[in-house]
């Protein structure tokens, strides 16, 4: 194995400031804006991902190397911990860390995912590497002095012409800034790639005496990748959803709309057991919730249906669907813009008995619809349907159907609570504005992180002879 970048298997070239040579490329506008504002969503990745992925592959590029080492500055407000809010703190909050890069041999696409899981695997993007070289244990500093050190840095500086505007407060000075380093200084790194958007065109300054050789190869591997990335469908790696613990190809297996889905977990032990008692007994719509509420009054119908979809907004486990329930391993989907089913009826001019055994049908049918939808692929979150049934002027039936895996007794009033606020809000013109709730997701990731055998071990002993 071998890797470009640690000290000693880089070109010496020149190592002082004053004589080091400098090279410029120029990414295109069209793929400037593409590379900003739409290949990132195609594979959920950031800016740095794709940037770095052609970095490699042109570093490896005559396949004698299979990694590339390169020591990564970073210069955003990374989240630390929850509660710290660095919103007062004025300037760049800068980390430096080494990042070993192996892009593989296959298309840019595939390079690009293999990158991107390597990158997520970097504790807190690298923040704890600084405090760990100069205020860790003296062990740790003494064993970090002893690794190889890269020879390539790498710092993508961001999208400057967000911030210098013509009709910005601040402008750029025409006036030159003069040297910030010493001419005779010696270089740390054989290669330093510098980069920024101005005026809606991505540039770098490669300085190194590789750098001439590097910057056409680096230019064309950026090209090829935004180019072959915006023929790709959307998709997702194993770090998007790592309470999954899917593999790439588990994931690609997966036929989901990737660019709808918001997360993927584990089912709870309560909700597999609950979901399989339905299917296990077809026809009898065993946990299948059905409510249904007698209401009074006017009733403004957009206002009913965008109040709802707030409260879906809101909770995720009302817009989860379930995959692969036949299997070992069912997971769900929680989708990202999906909507309640709300369907309205208008039953004014039927009798009560007609009202009343149409009532009754309709029950069962979204009950047959509910049982279908936990014994099929569950592809659509539609376990959560609401219809609004319109009897007189001033009276009306409501029926909310779902699944006891969803939702319990304890919840409905908190849910109506979110309804009934969501509904005032848009009743009065107001944004439709409700707090952020904790996701499911967190009563999961908790439950996966507990003792499973310690847990059967207690209740065992405990339930002896019951």
């Amino acid at each position: 194995m071998s890797t470009l970048g640690a000290s000693g298997h880089a070109t010496p070239g020149v190592d002082r400031v004053g004589s080091a040579l400098k090279t410029c490329i120029t990414l295109d506008a069209a793929r400037t804006e593409a590379l900003l504002n739409r290949l990132p969503r195609v594979l959920r990745t950031e800016v740095n991902d794709l940037l770095l992925t052609a970095l490699a592959r042109a570093l490896c590029q005559d396949g004698a190397l299979e990694a590339v080492l390169v020591e990564l500055e970073g210069h955003g407000r990374e989240e630390v911990r929850d509660g710290v809010d660095p919103s007062r703190a004025v300037g760049w909050f800068t980390s430096r860390y080494p990042v070993r890069l192996a892009p593989g041999g296959g298309d840019p696409v595939a390079s690009l995912k293999a990158v991107k899981e390597q990158l997520r695997q970097v504790p807190g993007k690298g923040l704890g590497h600084g405090l760990l070289c100069h205020f860790g244990p003296a062990e740790a500093r003494e064993a970090l002095r002893g690794v190889p050190q890269p020879q390539v840095s790498f710092n993508y500086l961001g999208r400057f012409d967000q911030v210098f505007r013509e009709d910005g407060f601040f402008s750029l000075a025409a006036e030159p800034s003069g040297a910030t380093r010493h001419p005779d200084e010696r270089r740390t790194h054989a290669l330093e790639i510098d980069g920024l958007v101005m005026a809606g065109v991505l540039s770098f300054d490669i300085t190194g005496a590789a750098g001439g050789a590097l910057a056409p190869r680096f230019l064309a591997e950026l090209e090829r990748l935004v180019d072959a990335l915006g023929a790709v469908q959307a998709g997702a790696t194993p770090s998007d959803f790592p309470l999954a613990r899917l593999t790439q190809e588990e994931i690609d297996r997966i036929a989901l709309h990737w660019s709808d889905v918001e997360d993927l977990y584990p089912l709870t032990g309560m909700q597999h057991g609950l979901l399989l008692e339905t299917a296990l007994h077809p026809g009898h719509g065993l946990y299948v919730i059905q409510e249904r509420y007698a209401l009074s009054g006017h009733i403004d119908h957009p206002a009913f249906a965008l109040a709802w979809d707030a409260v879906a907004a809101r909770h995720a486990v009302l817009r989860t669907a379930f995959l692969g329930l036949d299997g070992e391993c069912p997971l769900q989907v929680v989708r990202t813009t999906a909507r309640p089913s709300l369907t309205l009826m208008d039953w004014r001019g039927q009798s009560v008995t007609d009202q009343e055994a149409a009532l009754e049908r309709l029950l069962m049918e979204d009950r047959a619809h509910a049982q279908a939808q936990v014994q099929g692929s569950a592809s659509e979150p539609s376990l959560f349907r609401l219809c609004l049934v319109r009897l007189s002027d001033r009276r009306y039936e409501f029926l909310l159907c779902t699944h006891h895996a969803l939702v319990d007794a304890w919840s409905f009033p908190l849910l109506f609570a979110d309804f009934l606020l969501a509904y005032r809000q848009a009743t009065s013109g107001a944004a439709l504005c409700l707090p952020p709730a904790r996701p499911y997701r967190a009563f999961v990731a908790w439950q996966m992180a507990q003792d499973r055998s310690a847990s059967e071990t207690y209740w065992q002993a405990t339930l002896s002879g019951l």
